[in-house]
């Protein structure tokens, strides 16, 4: 409604004119909501699905991939990569887990199999060949896998299956399609005995490229088991005894070949250990000189008449291997108590250092006490 203000009559005032029914009156103010605000997509990250705000500068504990980055920055929509497994997902460190024990456990069979499973009238065992045939069916489908399994550039993760591709071909792709192929089933054997031997060698030699893979359990353990320092050295101690044992004969001339294959094997495994840890003495056994350790017998002299000077140079080369061995072994489990004792030490340093400074700013005597006890006092 408007106001009308009164005329000036040259000094004589009037009273104000009262608003008549007829006066224009203004229409009520409306109030107008605003417009919708256009409902924008959110970018979804794998590791923080319910985040309202993404900083720029977090994007490593978020681990946003380089795709979601660049769509990120360029407004764009997230497209749902199918089939792609991120390095660190559950489902990889399962498959990588199983790939790890399969190779441990080949690593060990295959030099088994090199020094005691060579002879023309040996049968291989159904657990065996069952173990090989399954061995070569999860090589295969982890060559597969590592095609669809994205990799890490600096903070980032890469699923571009191109660019994944690509990186596999030129890091481990050629070492495990070599340890992947089964060459027992495009390679028949000789007639003769000694075509067969030599063919079943041969095809037990074109596995060794599977012992690559090694180099990466080696890295998974790195990654995934830093805490079992005290397993890897148990795992590196057995590895170097086995290996040893299974070069015994091809280092030492000692004729065990009337024993089966694992007695053979336990002969120059307790050769093995004896050697590196100087333990056993040299006695006969089977009028042929053996090492090994005999509490009952009254004689503890060491006798190497009936070894060779080279056989004696290995024998002693094994001994200071190893002292070595154990050195490294021992050094290891004295750091870790060291380094418990130390913890345990700093700890009670710092609660003295807290106690002196609450007696020294005169805080009463039941703040004083633990967390515990303090709240069973206060309530």
């Amino acid at each position: 409604m408007e106001k009308v203000m009164p005329r000036s009559t040259g000094g004589r005032d009037r009273p104000e004119s009262k608003p008549s029914m007829t006066d224009d009156v203004l229409p009520p103010l409306q109030v107008v909501p605003p417009p919708p605000k256009l409902k924008q997509k959110r970018i979804s990250f794998s590791m923080w699905r319910q985040a309202e705000v993404i900083p720029a500068v977090n994007r490593v504990s978020l681990q946003v991939t380089a795709e979601e980055r660049k769509k990120l920055e360029q407004g764009l929509e997230e497209d749902a990569i199918r089939f792609m497994w991120t390095p660190d997902s559950q489902l990889r460190l399962s498959w990588d887990a199983l790939i790890a024990v399969v190779t441990v456990f080949f690593a060990y069979r295959l030099p088994y199999s090199l020094a005691f499973e060579s002879d023309v009238d040996f049968q291989e065992q159904a657990w065996s060949i069952a173990f090989n045939s399954i061995a070569n069916v999860l090589y295969i489908i982890d060559v597969v896998a590592n095609f669809r399994t994205g990799y890490r550039s600096d903070v980032e993760v890469v699923l571009d299956p191109k660019q994944v591709a690509i990186n596999y071909a030129k890091t481990w792709f050629l070492v495990d399609v070599a340890g992947s192929i089964p060459f027992e089933l495009f390679i028949k054997t000789g007639d003769s005995g000694i075509e067969r031997k030599a063919v079943k060698t041969s095809l037990k030699y074109l596995k060794i490229p599977k012992l690559f893979r090694l180099a990466r359990i080696i890295r998974f353990v790195r990654k995934h088991m830093q805490f079992m320092y005290a397993f890897q050295l148990s795992f590196l101690y057995i590895s170097v005894v086995h290996w040893i044992a299974c070069l015994g004969p091809s280092m030492l001339t000692l004729d065990v070949s009337e024993y089966v294959p694992f007695s053979r094997y336990g002969i120059f495994l307790y050769i093995s250990v004896t050697a590196l840890f100087d333990l056993g003495k040299y006695v006969s056994i089977a009028n042929q000189p053996l090492i090994r350790i005999d509490p009952f017998s009254p004689d503890w002299t060491c006798r190497m008449e009936g070894f060779p000077a080279d056989e004696q140079i290995i024998l002693a080369a094994l001994s200071v291997f190893g002292f070595f061995l154990v050195c490294l072994v021992s050094a290891s489990i004295t750091a870790i108590f060291v380094s418990q004792t130390s913890r345990a030490s700093e700890y009670q340093e710092k609660i003295q250092s807290v106690m002196a400074d609450l007696k020294a700013l005169q805080v009463p005597r039941v703040y004083e006490l633990p967390p515990v006890d303090l709240l069973n006092v206060t309530t």
